[in-house]
């Protein structure tokens, strides 16, 4: 009967868990995210984000309520992954923090300008500003610190066993390397901003035809255009890619990941597109470079507190 009854409540946790949206990340962020500066993370129903207040580090629920200030640091690049949070402190040098998701037991993890951190099974890979840009990893814990190239690196990507990034010690064209450090390969020669891998393809702006958006396979063939806009801030989510169209002023844009159906969002000038579930997250620079959401279809446009 003991075991039954513990079978039960077993159960129970795990079906309030699912209907309260307690699911827990396997990685700390999307790569859409992260190179957008990172500034908005999600996991279950919660939004982790920086506020409008010097970008201390807030959460709220996907639906704006339960608003709670989590500590006073500026955070960018922000991972969350189970009760802890990840991110880059530029109050402290860009140094990697972490802090639990009620904003105790904060740590500082590095001491290093880190910046596109991404968190994944248990480990953290991130760009160390305070060697070059150069690639870095260690343990979530902080342990294990390594170099893993001598790349100036940018616009990173964790995906799977590689890592894609820009390569500016190769005039800013892609690469791609094992997440060991091993098997480090040049994707193509076009010069590249805003690279987002998704599904078995990547998406990235063409600095070599005046920024236009681009995809490949992720072995660098196949390569075709999808726009003539001047794209930046990429964000990947289903079929549809967000974009910045510097064509336009830096409005937000949409287009299919085939190249059809584009379409202008709305008329904000902005950066750093963030997607965390049907919604849209942007600094507007139409408003002072505050928050905002809206949809992903445009509709229900509001400021974030």
């Amino acid at each position: 009967m003991k075991k039954l009854t513990a079978v039960i409540l077993l159960c129970a946790l795990t079906l309030s868990l699912t209907a309260c949206g307690g699911s827990r990340n396997d990685r700390g962020n999307t790569a859409g995210n992260i190179i957008n500066l990172g500034f908005v993370a999600m996991q279950g129903d919660r939004i982790y984000y920086r506020g409008n207040d010097g970008s201390k580090l807030y959460t709220m629920r996907a639906d704006g309520s339960d608003r709670r200030k989590l500590n006073d640091d500026e955070s960018y690049y922000i991972n969350v992954v189970g009760d802890r949070i990840y991110y880059s402190n530029s109050s402290d040098g860009n140094k990697l923090y972490t802090v639990r998701t009620d904003g105790s037991d904060r740590r500082r993890l590095n001491e290093d300008s880190s910046g596109y951190i991404h968190v994944v099974g248990g480990w953290i890979y991130y760009c160390n500003n305070s060697d070059g840009g150069k690639l870095y990893t260690m343990r979530t814990d902080g342990s294990d610190r390594r170099k893993l190239h001598d790349d100036h690196s940018d616009f990173v990507n964790v995906t799977g066993d590689r890592i894609y990034y820009l390569n500016w010690s190769d005039g800013g064209k892609l690469y791609s390397i094992g997440i060991d450090g091993s098997d480090r390969r040049k994707l193509n020669d076009d010069t590249s901003r805003y690279i987002h891998v998704a599904g078995d393809r990547i998406y990235y702006a063409n600095g070599s035809e005046g920024a236009t958006l681009y995809t490949m396979r992720a072995d660098g063939s196949d390569r075709r255009k999808r726009n003539d806009d001047y794209s930046s801030n990429i964000n990947i989510t289903g079929d549809r890619i967000y974009y910045c169209n510097a064509s336009d002023g830096g409005k937000l844009y949409t287009i299919g990941i085939d190249g059809s159906g584009r379409r202008k969002i709305n008329d904000d000038l902005l950066y750093g597109i963030h997607v965390a579930g049907d919604r849209i997250y942007y600094a507007n620079w139409s408003d002072d470079g505050k928050l905002y959401t809206v949809c992903t279809d445009g509709s229900d446009r509001r400021a974030v507190d």
